[in-house]
Parts: structure tokens; C-alpha cells; sequence
């Protein structure tokens, strides 16, 4: 997994097509700080994979689906069947929310319609709607646990900005379409911005002004400072006005986490990428076992199928700015660490 300051990446899965005795299908994790856990594709096995993990399946609240092959999709009704039982024998109002592309909610709903689920925990469907596209079904829940969901359409920039999360400092999620045999999405995990540190000159105003609000009151400047760093205005007592952007340094720089769905060709999601921290890409095609062919002809290969090689997957992250690059989806041969480091070698190499 990967840290960074209280949020925490996971992956429970990163097969290609296949599990593998060592890889289970696509699965990622991001724990907030162990408030709040979001998972993007559900591959099937999801469910042994967090049993063998200390992340809890009560403490999912999102699930993002990057597209409706069956790899990243299948483990999504178990999982969402097993997260509602953990809340039993009392049902919880603990809802879930799945966001994806258009034939997520008639999935789910045939699934748990013909097995004759009953959810002790609710959940609903988000779809994220292109310009000439229908919900899959329509938006009224039709069956048990189900409530109603919001779908998006898509913004005049090309992308779906979908709500983030105060409790956890996002920001918004952004989704974007990325080329692929079929509808898929890459997902942009935007912090909320960080205000910048206080200037002396803020607690020299307060500590001058600690009498009078006293009278008023107001005992600790602590309230005052934390909605200061909000970027809210604050009066006092004697009408002078405190304005954030002139006790407030620079905002910290926020946190951006990009994860794709399989692609060969994701220059859509680029403006919404620049400068992420962890960026997520596809391997199906790896050049380590190619030995007979070139780099070039590797990417030939990989683009036929509409998946990417290390090698494009390194050129996406060096032309986003991508601190981290993670590859996934890879095939099964790419069992032990050693082929790991070859392959992000080769890729680093090529792009120099």
C-alpha cells in the first residue's frame, strides 16, 4: 500500500482478464484515515481478498466503476450483499453509493432481484450519463434496500464532478472518459484546498483584542483562528475586520489521486490530472515478455486490444507531472517482484 498523510492506498486486486495464484482482479482501496473507506472496481474474489486485510467491508461508503467488463465488476453484488450483513441482526442506515457508467443500476437490480436479496443496509446507484445517453433503468428504487440515485451528465469541459466529502477533506471526485473498447472512466480524487499557515500579525490583532471579546463572551481565540483558516471574514468587537487573504500564508498544495480503468489512449482525463500524487495505469502488455519485440511493436500490440503497455503508461504520467506512477492490470505471467522492477525500468528507460 501507499501513505500519504492519513490517506492510504490499497489494492486488492491488480490481474489482467484472469486471477492468477498471486493477483486477484482489479481492486483498489483508499482509506481516510480510517474514517472512510472508497473502493474503485470490484473484481470478483473482492470479498477473500478484504478478509484478508484489517480493512472492515462496513466501512465502505463509495464504490467507482470504471467500466462494465465483467473483471472490474462481478465482486460488486457479493460485496455489497456482505457489507449489509455485517450491520445485522439491526439494519443501518449506513448507505452506500456506486458510481459508474449507464447498466450499473439494471445490473445490481437483476442480481438481487432474481436471488431475492434483502439488504439490511441501503445502496444507490449513481450513473454517469454522456451527452446522447439514458439511465440503464429508471432512477425509482424497484427493489429492496435500494433508494433513489442521482445521476450525473457531463460538464461543458468534458468531465463529471462528483460531490467529495468535508468530513474527509475531499474536494470532489472528477470523472473523465478514457478510450477503451467500451464506456470507461478515470477518476480524480481532489483534496479539499489546505489554507495556508497563520502570520503572526493574525494572533498579535487577537491577542490586542482578547479583552473586549472577554466581554462579549469569548474566552479562547482558538474558534476565531480555525474559521479565519476557513476563509471566513471575522468582525470584532470594535468593527475592524479580519481578512483571510491578508493574515492567511499560501495554501498548502492538496493532494490529487488519479485512478484509470483500462485504456489505451487517457489524453481525456490529462487537464484533470496534471500534477498527481499517485497516478494508477494499466500494464496489460508488458515488454518484459515480448523479447522479440521492440517497445513500438509492444504498444502496437497493446493498442489492438485497446490496452496500454508500461511504456505508455510511463509516457501518460511523465506528460501529466505524476509524482508516483502505479501499474496494474497486469498480465499473469508478471507474478514476483523481480519482473516488477524490470518492467518500471524498461518504462523509465524508454521515456528518458
Amino acid at each position: 500500500c501507499w501513505t500519504m498523510s492519513g490517506w492510504v492506498l490499497k489494492f486488492l486486486g491488480t490481474g489482467a482478464t484472469f486471477p492468477s495464484s498471486s493477483r486477484n482482479l482489479s481492486t483498489s482501496l483508499i482509506n481516510f484515515q480510517g474514517r472512510s473507506q472508497w473502493m474503485f472496481d470490484c473484481g470478483e474474489g473482492t470479498q477473500t481478498q478484504l478478509v484478508r486485510t484489517s480493512d472492515k467491508i462496513a466501512s465502505i461508503d463509495r464504490i467507482y466503476i470504471t467500466h462494465n467488463h465483467l473483471g472490474h465488476l462481478m465482486g460488486l453484488p457479493g460485496v455489497i450483499s456482505a457489507r449489509s450483513y455485517t450491520f445485522q441482526p439491526q439494519p443501518s442506515e449506513e448507505v452506500l453509493d456506486i458510481f459508474g457508467p449507464v447498466g450499473v443500476r439494471s445490473l445490481l437490480r437483476t442480481c438481487f432481484s432474481i436471488s431475492d436479496t434483502k439488504l439490511a443496509s441501503p445502496f444507490r446507484v449513481h450513473e454517469l450519463l454522456d451527452t446522447d445517453d439514458k439511465p440503464s433503468a429508471d432512477r425509482e428504487a424497484t427493489i429492496y434496500g435500494e433508494q433513489v440515485g442521482q445521476d450525473f451528465s457531463k460538464e461543458s469541459n468534458g468531465s463529471w464532478i462528483l460531490p467529495g466529502d468535508a468530513s474527509i477533506a475531499v474536494e470532489n471526485v472528477v470523472a473523465a472518459k478514457i478510450a477503451h473498447s467500451i464506456a470507461t472512466f478515470g477518476y480524480v480524487v481532489n483534496e479539499t484546498p489546505r489554507p495556508g499557515a497563520t502570520k503572526s500579525e493574525l494572533i498579535a490583532t487577537l491577542t490586542a483584542n482578547q479583552e473586549a471579546l472577554r466581554k462579549i463572551g469569548i474566552t479562547s481565540l482558538q474558534p476565531i483562528i480555525s474559521s479565519i483558516k476557513r476563509g471566513e471574514i471575522y468582525t470584532l468587537p470594535d468593527g475592524s475586520v479580519i481578512d483571510p487573504s491578508k493574515y492567511l500564508g499560501e495554501s498548502q498544495p492538496t493532494r490529487k489521486i488519479t485512478i484509470l480503468g483500462d485504456t489505451f489512449d487517457a489524453s481525456n482525463i490529462a487537464p484533470f490530472a496534471l500534477n498527481s500524487n499517485y497516478l494508477v495505469h494499466e500494464a496489460t502488455y508488458v515488454s518484459l515478455f515480448h523479447k522479440n519485440s521492440s517497445p513500438a511493436e509492444v504498444e502496437e500490440k497493446a493498442v489492438a486490444t485497446s490496452h496500454s503497455s508500461e511504456v505508455m503508461a510511463a509516457r501518460f504520467a511523465q506528460s501529466i507531472n505524476a509524482k508516483n506512477l502505479i501499474l496494474t492490470h497486469l498480465p499473469r505471467r508478471f507474478d514476483n517482484q523481480i519482473a516488477h522492477h524490470r518492467a518500471f525500468s524498461t518504462a523509465l528507460k524508454t521515456i528518458e
